[in-house]
C-alpha cells in the first residue's frame, strides 16, 4: 500500500479509500495506481487506462460504432458499474449529474420549460483571459500535466491563446497583471437622418476616417462601432468606444483633431463624448456597450482588413465600395465593422432562416474575401460555415503546426469543435428521428441541410 489504496470491493461500490495517489497536495489517478487496480482483477479498469498513441481507435468500442462517438442511449454509452469505478477512482468525489443541455433532447429528462429557460440564456457570458504564463491541463490521454514556455511547451503554444481550445481540459492558470494605466477616449451616437445628412455626405466621410486608419494603428488606438442601416440611405452609426492606453486627454484629443477638422469642413459633425479613467476596469465599465455572447436568431461572420487596404487609395474605395454594399444590402439586419452579421425575426420562416444564413456565406463574406485575399477573420466571431477556416481563423503556415499538432497529441480525437484543429476530419450525421417533436426541432432540421449544427452523431470521415 506504498503510494497508493487498495480498492477492496468493487461492485457494491464501497471502498476503504480513494483509489488514487496523493501528488501535490491533491488526489490523482497515476499510472502506479491502474496497476495495483489491475493486478485486483477489477472489471472495467481498462476503460480507465491512460491513451497510447498506438493503440487503434476501436480498442475500446465495438468494430461497428468505431467511427462514431457514443450518444446517450447507445450500447458503448457507459452504465452504472462504469460509473461506480469512475467514481472510485476519483476517491468517491464523482458528483452525479445531468448534462445541462438534456431537458432538450428525447429521453427522461426532456422537458420544453426548461428548455426553453436555457435557450433563453444561453448566450449570456461574462469570462475572458489573456496574458496566460502557465496552464495546468488534462491532455486527451488523460493525464495532468503543467504546461509553459518551460515544460510541455509544445502543447502551451496552443493553449496560451488562439490554438482552437481542443487539446485538454484546462483545470487552471497563471496569469500575468499590469499595473493600472491611464485610458483616454471618446464615444458618439450619429443618426444620418437625424442629423440630416445625406447618403453621399456619409460615405464620404467614412472615407476620411478609414484612410486614416493605419496612423491610429501606428498609435495603438482601438476603435469598437457599429453601423446599421436605418432604411434606404439612412444609418445609425455609433462608436462605443474609440480609446488609447498610457495617453492623457488632451493628447488624445489633439491625435484626433485632424480628424474632426475635416469633416467639419465637408459638414459632417458628431457629438462626441470625452472620457479618461486611470485604470482599464472603470474604461470597460462605463464605456463598453453589454453584449451577449449571440441569440438565437442573429448569426454571425467576420473578416480582418489588413492595413494596405486602408493605405492604397483604389484599393480603399473598392473596400469602402465592399462594405457599403453589404449595410446597404442587409438593411436593419446588417452590422459591419470587421463583423458582419445578420437576423431575422422569430416567425420567419425555417426556408428565410436558411436563406439568410447562406446568404452571410455566400455573398457578403464573399465580398470581403474578395477585397481581403490573404487575410482572414476572427474566430469567437467567425463564420461556421468558413469555406478555408483553417487559413481564415488560424493562418496558413499556424494551421499546419496546429493540425500536426493534434495529429499527434489526440490522435483519438477526443476533443472537437466544429471550426477547430482537426475538426475537417469528422462529420456530424444525422440521427433519424432525433429531433422529432423537440423544440425548435423542424427549424433544426431545415437548416441541418446545409448549416453545420451540432445535431447529430459525430463520426469520422
Amino acid at each position: 500500500m506504498a503510494a497508493f489504496t487498495r480498492a477492496l470491493a468493487l461492485a457494491s461500490g464501497v471502498t476503504v479509500a480513494p483509489a488514487a495517489e496523493a501528488v501535490g497536495g491533491g488526489l490523482q489517478l497515476t499510472d502506479a495506481v491502474l496497476a495495483n487496480l489491475t493486478e485486483l482483477e477489477l472489471d472495467h479498469i481498462e476503460l480507465f487506462q491512460f491513451a497510447d498513441e498506438s493503440e487503434a481507435l476501436d480498442k475500446r468500442a465495438l468494430s461497428a460504432l468505431a467511427k462514431c462517438k457514443s450518444m446517450p442511449g447507445d450500447l458503448l454509452w457507459p452504465g452504472k458499474l462504469v460509473w461506480k469505478v469512475f467514481d472510485l477512482l476519483t476517491g468517491d468525489d464523482l458528483i452525479k449529474t445531468v448534462p445541462f443541455g438534456a431537458v432538450c433532447f428525447p429521453g427522461g429528462h426532456y422537458d420544453a420549460n426548461d428548455c426553453s429557460r436555457i435557450v433563453d440564456n444561453w448566450t449570456n457570458s461574462d469570462t475572458q483571459i489573456r496574458q496566460v504564463l502557465s496552464v495546468d491541463i488534462v491532455t486527451p490521454d488523460g493525464r495532468f500535466i503543467t504546461a509553459n514556455e518551460k515544460q510541455n511547451a509544445e502543447i502551451f503554444w496552443p493553449v496560451r491563446g488562439g490554438g482552437g481550445a481542443t487539446f485538454g481540459v484546462v483545470i487552471s492558470l497563471t496569469v500575468r497583471v499590469w499595473p493600472n494605466m491611464t485610458f483616454s477616449g471618446v464615444t458618439w451616437s450619429l443618426s444620418s437622418e437625424e442629423a440630416g445628412i445625406s447618403k453621399n455626405l456619409f460615405w464620404e466621410a467614412m472615407r476620411i476616417y478609414w484612410a486614416k486608419f493605419s496612423e491610429y494603428s501606428d498609435n495603438h488606438t482601438y476603435g469598437y462601432s457599429t453601423l446599421f442601416s436605418t432604411g434606404p440611405g439612412k444609418y445609425l452609426w455609433s462608436m462605443k468606444p474609440w480609446l488609447v492606453s498610457c495617453m492623457e486627454l488632451p493628447e488624445f484629443k489633439a491625435m484626433v483633431s485632424p480628424l474632426f477638422k475635416e469633416w467639419k469642413e465637408v459638414d459632417f459633425e458628431i457629438e462626441p463624448e470625452w472620457f479618461t479613467h486611470d485604470n482599464f476596469y472603470d474604461t470597460w465599465k462605463n464605456h463598453f456597450p453589454t453584449e451577449s455572447v449571440s441569440a438565437s436568431t442573429v448569426r454571425t461572420a467576420s473578416r480582418l482588413i489588413p492595413r494596405k487596404n486602408f493605405e492604397d487609395v483604389e484599393l480603399l474605395n473598392k473596400t469602402m465600395d465592399t462594405v457599403q454594399s453589404i449595410v446597404e444590402d442587409g438593411s436593419r439586419d446588417t452590422s459591419i465593422f470587421a463583423i458582419v452579421g445578420a437576423g431575422w425575426s422569430p416567425d420567419s420562416s425555417p426556408a428565410d432562416i436558411l436563406a439568410t444564413n447562406k446568404k452571410i456565406t455566400n455573398d457578403w463574406m464573399e465580398r470581403l474575401r474578395e477585397v481581403t485575399p490573404r487575410s482572414g477573420g476572427y474566430g469567437n466571431e467567425g463564420d461556421v460555415m468558413e469555406p478555408n477556416f483553417g487559413q481564415a481563423f488560424y493562418g496558413s503556415e499556424n494551421y499546419k503546426r496546429l493540425y500536426a499538432l493534434k495529429k499527434k497529441l489526440d490522435p483519438w480525437g477526443v476533443f472537437y469543435a466544429l471550426t477547430a484543429d482537426g475538426s475537417e476530419d469528422w462529420e456530424i450525421v444525422k440521427v433519424p428521428g432525433l429531433l422529432d417533436g423537440l423544440l425548435y426541432g423542424d427549424l433544426l432540421e431545415t437548416l441541418s441541410s446545409w448549416l453545420a449544427l451540432q445535431t447529430g452523431r459525430l463520426c469520422r470521415k
